[in-house]
């Protein structure tokens, strides 16, 4: 398989062009690895998506199913229990009868959009769709004769006032034979409702089977496909390296035999035309004019033995030569096997919303009422001083028990100071209800869906979660925060992912600027703008040590961490990852030098649909 490929290989340099440059020759042969791993690994990452793609569906369409069944079967179970409910209000207020009227006419009507969605659902071969048609056909026709059994039940009631007579009403109306009929058809109906259940749990059970060796075919496909890539861009790059690397062999054997053997007869045959054939040229050049020398000189000792001292000097200045440029060529050929090799590897392999909404949520309503009191409290107080200074005007001289009450509580201070807690208790709330926005903006929950927002409300969101960790504690001195917004449109994103981004991002900064303290003031930066009319960027920098190479190539991959135990999971920038390019299908990338800092760049289009 190697001599085809390498044949092929050659060929196609020809016909390039590529073999008159070493430098193209490496470029096409990186290029080749490179893109055939690539190609390899994409192929096996669709291929293995559209294996497992319909285990998916499946799945979901079965639990779809058997969620609205489930919720019909506590409707109906629900809207049966209305005769009983009117039992426990006969004879009472007319309003409880219109309140348990409305309530029947709406659970009616969810049952019947529910049989719609019911009968709605995707169809497939199995039995179940039978039992689910056969089902609702029968639910739609006893619901019709239910709900005109409590149309004749409240039209009954109406012609009644007294509790007694009423519950006498409805007790017949229950003990009729269309009432036993209803409810023997609803038992039916219950029944055959259960056992389509069941049949559904078992499809169910099975398409969970189903999509996980769906899941391990995709996983089988996406790493045979990457092992097979792989070793093909290695069999490429090793079949590079030996075209390139052969050349250069035979010149530096063809070199060391010609100056250890002095055979001037042998001559370096390349075929490519590239520098090592230009260098061959020479060579054999050389070695051709050092054999001429050696053959004049021979011939001039056997017929002129009266100059052999003068040819003598002359054949040893011409082997001095001779050793020079062998030694010269020796050091180009050394240094040309020292550059001959560059390799290029890189290979890149997504609850606490809620909490923090939940808690922002619970601190801002008892936090509202004491801001919105706190106005009421000092007007309250105001008042009760004013009635205060017009009591001591009037009654200067209080009886002795007043006087010493007054001098205990110290009621000049009390007065001087209540103004100042009431100041101070009304910024702190203010405080808190700023940080509460701050955490609501962060989480974004209640906006689950794609809309347009401004980054940098979300970024200013996440830096106020962070204040705490940004601020100076103990021996280490406040991180400094440089913000430099561009003029950003809104972008169309899911605003809690992209703030999840955010805070993973940014904790990671000021975890290594607490770690490795720089020297002067530790710094983050953020710059945003507008990279085109559909893309903008956000860069996040700090000051800090930097991250190696060897790290780099693996910080997006999932529970890797350089953190201890303990103090990372490893899957922040994971998540952050997937949530930009496959959420968001845009780009982020890491940009950092050993003692230069990190920068990490994340671009995102405009317009997501």
């Amino acid at each position: 398989m190697v001599i085809p490929l390498s044949r092929w290989i050659a060929g196609l340099s020809r016909r390039l062009g590529i073999n008159r440059s070493i430098s193209k020759k490496i470029s096409c042969g990186y290029a080749l690895a490179l893109g055939t791993a690539i190609f390899g690994t994409s192929a096996g990452l669709l291929g293995g998506y559209y294996a497992a793609f319909p285990a998916r569906k499946q799945a979901k369409n079965t639990l779809r199913k058997k969620q609205l069944l489930s919720e019909f079967n506590n409707h109906v179970l629900s809207i049966q229990l209305h005769p009983q409910r009117l039992l426990a209000i006969a004879g009472e207020s007319r309003i409880w009868v219109q309140y348990e009227t409305n309530q029947f006419n709406t659970e009616l009507r969810q049952l019947r959009q529910q049989l719609g969605d019911i009968e709605q659902l995707p169809q497939d071969a199995s039995s179940a769709d039978t039992q689910r048609l056969s089902l609702i056909d029968g639910y739609e026709l006893n619901l019709q004769e239910y709900e005109r059994f409590i149309q004749y039940l409240w039209l009954e009631l109406g012609k009644v006032n007294n509790q007694q007579i009423a519950l006498q009403t409805i007790a017949v109306a229950l003990s009729s034979d269309e009432a036993h009929q209803i409810s023997t058809t609803f038992e039916q109906l219950s029944e055959d409702l259960t056992r389509l259940q069941q049949t559904v749990d078992r499809q169910y059970n099975y398409s969970i089977v189903y999509r996980h060796r769906a899941e391990k075919l995709r996983l089988v496909i996406i790493l045979g496909s990457m092992v097979f890539s792989i070793g093909l861009a290695i069999s490429l790059a090793m079949i590079t390296s030996r075209a390139i690397a052969e050349p250069i062999e035979q010149l530096t054997l063809i070199s060391r035999r010609v100056t250890q053997d002095n055979n001037f007869q042998l001559r370096v045959s390349i075929q490519t035309q590239d520098e090592v054939s230009v260098l061959a040229e020479s060579l054999n050049q050389l070695v051709s004019w050092a054999g001429q020398y050696t053959r004049e000189l021979e011939e001039a000792r056997q017929t002129l033995e009266q100059r052999v001292v003068e040819r003598t000097q002359a054949l040893q200045r011409s082997e001095l030569s001779l050793r020079k440029q062998a030694e010269d060529l020796q050091q180009a050929l050394v240094e040309l096997q020292q550059t001959q090799l560059q390799l290029v590897q890189s290979e890149k392999m997504s609850g606490l919303g809620q909490l923090v909404a939940g808690i922002a949520h619970e601190i801002n309503n008892p936090i509202s009422f004491i801001h919105c009191n706190l106005k009421y409290a000092i007007t309250y107080i105001e008042d009760v001083v004013m009635l205060l200074d017009l009591y001591q005007h009037y009654y200067p001289d209080p009886i002795v028990e007043i006087q010493d009450a007054i001098e205990y509580i110290d009621l000049p201070f009390l007065r001087k100071d209540f103004s100042n807690l009431v100041q101070a208790m009304q910024e702190g709330t203010v405080r808190i209800i700023g940080i509460v926005k701050s955490l609501r903006t962060f989480s974004c929950l209640d906006e689950a869906t794609i809309k347009q927002v401004d980054i940098h409300d979300g970024i200013d969101s996440t830096l106020t979660i962070l204040n705490s960790r940004i601020a100076s504690a103990l021996d280490q001195p406040e991180i400094e925060v440089v913000r430099d917004y561009g003029q950003l449109p809104c972008i169309e994103c899911y605003a809690g992912q992209l703030n999840q981004v955010f805070m993973h991002i940014l904790s990671n900064a000021i975890d290594v600027l607490r770690r490795v303290p720089p020297e002067g003031i530790a710094r983050v930066a953020i710059a945003t703008r507008v990279v085109d009319s559909k893309w903008v960027s956000i860069e996040i920098s700090d000051n800090g040590p930097g991250i190696p190479e060897s790290l780099r190539s693996r910080l997006f991959d999932p529970f890797y961490t350089t953190k201890s135990v303990g103090s990372g999971t490893g899957m922040g920038l994971s998540i952050s990852h997937q949530i930009i390019t496959k959420t968001h299908r845009g780009y982020l990338d890491c940009d950092s030098d050993l003692g230069q800092g990190a920068k990490f760049t994340i671009k995102l289009p405009i317009e997501l649909h």
